[in-house]
């Protein structure tokens, strides 16, 4: 029985090599017609990919944070998607077919959202020295106002408009002080605001996908070769056999 099957195994070997030039053709068949069914199907692997990130700075409005909103408002926009990779970063992807049309696109994207960033963070900035310069005002006027009232307190011999002066005092340092810390903070958030930032792009080719689709053609064509040889093999061997008894169909 082992001999048996050391000979059937050396006549398919033999079968095979003669037939050699099949391990060839059908593998590399099959990896160009696999190839050419990515190529067709997966459009978006063709052309060029353009990247550019967006460093939002200290503005957090959510308008101009949201990729969901940001994507709305450029929506007319070919092959642009947005993520936010962090939380203070936006990110453009374009695709297109050329390397010049997918940086144009970018460019022009980019320019317009990093326009109401700033447009945003001048706003706020604006703001926030107003509110700043508004609390100094205030707390200059409780400073004229603490010393008009310990004026008048000293100057006073009545004890009941000494209460009264008294508790002016008090009210006016608890609202200078409040003032005060709000003032600091303003101060605090001027000093230490960022500013929007367009950080480098770059621009590379898609991926194309065409080395894996040519290794898996490769790979399934061999086997197809195989498959394909075994059953010629198999075919050739039964008609020769029912030949011999003389009952073959042809």
């Amino acid at each position: 029985m082992a001999e048996e099957k050391k000979y059937i195994l050396y006549e398919y070997l033999s079968y095979f090599w003669k037939r050699k030039w099949l391990f060839v053709i059908i593998p590399l068949a099959t990896a160009v017609l696999i190839a050419a069914a990515v190529y067709i199907l997966k459009p978006d692997s063709r052309g060029y990919t353009a990247e550019g990130t967006v460093f939002t700075g200290s503005v957090n409005q959510k308008e101009l944070t949201d990729p969901d909103i940001i994507e709305a408002k450029y929506q007319d926009v070919k092959g642009l998607s947005i993520l936010v990779p962090e939380r203070d970063k936006v990110k453009f992807k374009v695709k297109a077919k050329s390397q010049t049309e997918a940086e144009k696109v970018l460019d022009q994207v980019r320019n317009q959202y990093f326009s109401d960033l700033k447009k945003n963070a001048q706003l706020r900035i604006d703001l926030t020295t107003r509110q700043f310069e508004s609390l100094q005002k205030r707390m200059e006027t409780l400073d004229s106002n603490l010393a008009l009232y310990e004026k008048r307190l000293a100057a006073s011999d009545d004890t009941y408009d000494q209460e009264g002066y008294r508790e002016l005092i008090g009210k006016s340092m608890d609202e200078r002080y409040r003032a005060s810390e709000r003032a600091d903070k303003k101060e605090g958030d001027i000093a230490l605001f960022s500013n929007p930032e367009i950080l480098p792009a770059e621009v590379h080719k898609a991926k194309t996908y065409i080395p894996e689709s040519l290794a898996i053609g490769i790979i399934l064509g061999l086997i197809l070769a195989v498959a394909l040889l075994a059953l010629m093999k198999y075919l050739s061997d039964a008609r020769r056999f029912y030949k011999e008894k003389g009952s073959f169909l042809d």
